[in-house]
């Protein structure tokens, strides 16, 4: 369920994260604002209860994917 304040016509936490995991494929720089946006948003509502949980669980991802982008680019030792 999404948090209160959010427009009805908003897409559910799950659909943004497919929506940025099938867009990552392709441009994995540009997922890092739309993560941000799953961290940010339910913190600004102080009546969603589990805003905390859900802003950890975003930056966990997001730590897992720039880890991942960050071990794919790195240069081998020379």
């Amino acid at each position: 369920m999404a948090p209160r304040g959010r427009a009805s016509n908003d897409l559910h936490e799950s659909q943004w994260f497919r929506l940025i995991e099938l867009w990552e494929v392709g441009h994995p720089a540009d997922v890092i604002m739309p993560y941000q946006g799953l961290i940010v948003l339910p913190l600004a509502v102080i009546t969603y209860k589990h805003r905390h949980s859900t802003a950890v669980k975003v930056i966990v991802r997001l730590g897992r994917r720039t880890g991942d982008q960050m071990a794919k680019t790195a240069s081998p030792a020379a």
